[in-house]
């Protein structure tokens, strides 16, 4: 089904500004929620969870959307979006209070008193109701009430009184999680991150832990340092409880942006005997550093869970939207897990390491093979890292990537609703890049074959990520990526020109 544009953005002076006085400090006048604490409730059983193929209730629906009398409240059509975003699973309670899974759930349309925030939640639900019953009719409404939020935003970032309340905060990220269902550009969904980044670092750890994840990715994507590794914000006091295990996990990650912004620096033009020395031991040494704390993580992870049984298990693929791209070869089992939270650790903690092994401990492309580079001058790089672990490397990275792609049938199935597809953009873009750089060509295929799936649910940002090249990603989820002064934004959403065709990588 065709995607309808946001008009809002056709006319380019009505975007969201990209300006945030630095001076101007503020906390939140009103707190919204305390994400640590909030009591989520089961949303309202307005309709079963089920798609447009399968469900008989859908013209029943209709006509009461349809029906004035019988018009849904907002508190109502928020419960829905909620009920078909969160995957159906029981949350675990903690101090007789369920953890959420997002963000979102901590979101009381009955205590919300910023319209734009009321704008930004009845898009997401229209758009999720239209888009579950096939009905153009509430996507388009959802669409409009889109572009009626970002003008609401507009005015607040042009009153400094109302910048850094905690409701313009979510309104962002509202919005955000907005774009990342069906974003108009790549340049709007980074635009509406950095703008949720930038209240964040100035309010602290409430309403802000919601976004950090959105950060951390995009940092690692754009191999890019985060405030989020600063110190501070390592150390801040958790007002509840312990960081979580994945909490532990962002913490890693965001330092380890750090790490790839300094490869970065290598290009994959500069030869290995020409990279100062120092620089290739400092380099290779914090790599493994990096390596044993995400070990050391995971084997305590493991050792928290031992009694609750495997964290995860192979079974025969059987989706059946995988037989429409790829032989049944490529992948005959698929991974499956407990629950969301156990697949989405997972889906991380591997994506992390496939980071840390293509982008610091390797040898750069202009070595013609590991095998060829001498392995006592090898020996002196890593230190006391054995060399048999630089050359498993490749074997360990090929291994990562299947089990990433193993994963997207528990993560894309039904019971995952929205939440799951939204999170295998980056680990899937990962694990593709490393079939092209062994020559996998039938599982790069196979990759190719499950973003066209996403986009054909809804979920086009996945594509853009696609048809860009590695080393490209970068620039273009830093708006600086342009061909012959073109705007690589625009040949994207169209999909008139593969301004990447036969790039190598």
């Amino acid at each position: 089904m065709a995607r309808t544009a946001p008009a809002f953005y056709c006319d380019k002076t009505n975007k969201v500004p990209l300006g945030v006085p630095e001076n101007f400090i503020a906390q939140p006048l009103t707190s919204l929620t305390d994400l640590h604490t909030i009591n989520t409730r089961s949303p309202a059983d307005l309709t079963p969870c089920s798609t447009p193929e399968t469900d008989d209730g859908a013209t029943s629906t209709d006509q009461k959307l349809q029906s004035p009398r019988d018009k849904p409240s907002l508190a109502e059509l928020f419960a829905n979006f909620l009920d078909n975003y969160i995957p159906q699973e029981e949350a675990k309670l903690q101090n007789g209070h369920k953890v959420p899974v997002s963000w979102l759930q901590a979101i009381d349309p009955s205590r919300v008193n910023d319209d734009s925030l009321d704008l930004a939640i009845l898009a997401l639900s229209l758009v999720c109701l239209g888009r579950k019953y096939g009905d153009e009719r509430l996507r388009h409404e959802g669409t409009a009430n889109y572009g009626r939020a970002l003008r609401r935003l507009q005015d607040i970032l042009s009153h400094h009184s109302l910048l850094f309340e905690e409701q313009t905060l979510a309104s962002c990220m509202a919005l955000s999680t907005f774009e990342a269902s069906a974003p108009s550009s790549e340049y709007v969904y980074r635009t509406l991150v950095d703008r949720v980044s930038s209240y964040s670092k100035r309010q602290g750890r409430t309403l802000a832990d919601g976004s950090a994840t959105w950060k951390i990715v995009l940092a690692l994507a754009t191999r890019r340092s985060t405030y989020l590794a600063q110190q501070d914000w390592l150390t801040v006091p958790w007002k509840e409880h312990a960081k979580s295990d994945f909490d532990q996990l962002l913490d890693i990650m965001a330092q380890m942006a750090i790490l790839l912004e300094d490869a970065s620096r290598f290009n994959a033009s500069t030869t290995f005997n020409n990279i100062p020395h120092a620089q290739r031991i400092e380099l290779f040494q914090h790599g493994w550093e990096f390596h044993s704390r995400l070990e050391d993580w995971y084997q305590g992870f493991l050792r928290k869970h031992h009694q609750a049984g495997p964290l995860y298990h192979e079974r025969p693929s059987s989706a059946r939207f995988l037989s429409q791209f790829a032989a049944a070869s490529v992948f005959p089992t698929s991974l499956h897990f407990p629950k969301f939270e156990i697949a989405r650790l997972h889906l991380s903690y591997w994506t992390i390491l496939l980071l840390l092994y293509s982008c610091v401990l390797t040898i750069p492309p202009s070595s013609p093979s590991l095998g060829s580079v001498n392995p006592t001058s090898l020996s002196r790089i890593v230190g006391a890292t054995s060399v048999e672990n630089v050359f498993e490397i490749p074997r360990r990275a090929l291994e990562l990537a299947r089990m990433i792609a193993q994963s997207m049938e528990y993560l894309l199935s039904e019971d995952m609703h929205i939440l799951g597809p939204q999170k295998v953009f980056f680990a899937l873009r990962t694990a593709m890049h490393v079939f092209t750089s062994m020559g996998q060509g039938e599982q790069e295929h196979w990759c190719k074959g499950i973003f066209e799936e996403l986009d054909r649910r809804g979920f086009p940002f996945g594509k853009i990520l696609c048809r860009c090249e590695w080393d490209d990603l970068p620039a273009l989820l830093s708006g600086k990526f342009t061909v012959a002064g073109q705007d690589v934004s625009s040949q994207l959403n169209s999909g008139t020109h593969d301004v990447w065709k036969n790039k190598p990588i």
